[in-house]
């Protein structure tokens, strides 16, 4: 197998990588892993971008301590800004220059529709990166990078924390297309009632009903039956962003729409 020099993937080839929000300092700057940012992330200017999926985007400095780089300038802010706790996973992806795109996940694997409803800018900053000399201060208490256990097992899963309490979104990744769509599970148990044994539902497509097929395994809900047909004929991919909105009548049935 041909491998690339270092530096030199194309930025559609770079893989993404994962922070989770383990303890306070990660409010105040937050570690790149450092084999990624050694291979992938030389072309990252002194000021990057940060966009959510929702199209805000904040402006953060890097900072360079040693061999060893941080999110840091600003980074507080944008903390702050998006609500950002302990026990969230934060998932980077480098498009080209100053921009990351970042996803992000709750402790029980869902998104916040905050981080995908509605667009706008949050404040920037202007700045340098600064570096400091080879073993200088440096804080490896930072996140961990990656996942473990369960909790992000599927990071499809998001969960309606704001406005409409009956509806959920999800943006869909690849694995949705090779072993379906998991529903979120607290969001399950709490809105249907005859959560554990539920077989069939409906998804109201414009005025056309699609049959689903649930399963529920161990703390699992997932559709068994029906995803695969449903994605594409309504022309599903990765990154699609859908709301299902949980209706009062007729029983079982939700209202599905998308966003690309």
């Amino acid at each position: 197998m041909t491998t690339l020099p270092v530096n030199e993937y194309p930025t559609h080839l770079k893989p993404s990588f994962s922070k989770i929000i383990c303890h306070s300092d990660g409010y105040f700057r937050l570690r790149f892993p450092q084999p990624w940012f050694d291979m992938y992330g030389a072309d990252i200017p002194a000021v990057c971008n940060l966009q959510m999926p929702n199209g805000i985007t904040s402006t953060v400095g890097i900072t360079k301590i040693g061999q060893e780089a941080y999110l840091e300038d600003n980074w507080r802010n944008f903390c702050h800004s998006h609500t950002v706790e302990i026990g969230d996973t934060l998932f980077f992806s480098h498009h080209g220059g100053p921009h990351l795109k970042i996803l992000r996940f709750k402790w029980n694997g869902c998104m916040p529709d905050s981080d995908i409803i509605g667009t706008g800018h949050a404040p920037g900053l202007t700045g340098i990166r600064r570096n400091y000399p080879s073993g200088g201060e440096s804080d490896d208490s930072e996140p961990a990078e990656g996942l473990s256990g369960n909790r992000g097992s599927y990071p499809s899963d998001t969960e309606s924390e704001y406005g409409d309490p009956d509806a959920f979104t999800c943006v869909l990744i690849a694995s949705n297309f090779e072993r379906g769509l998991i529903l979120p599970t607290i969001w399950w148990k709490t809105h249907i009632e005859d959560k554990d044994s539920i077989e069939e539902f409906t998804f109201w497509v414009d005025d056309y009903p699609w049959t689903m097929f649930v399963t529920i395994e161990a703390e699992n809900v997932w559709i068994s039956s029906g995803w695969e047909t449903f994605a594409r004929a309504n022309e599903l991919s990765v990154g699609t962003v859908c709301r299902f909105d949980l209706l009062p009548w007729p029983a079982k049935t939700f209202h599905v729409t998308f966003s690309r």
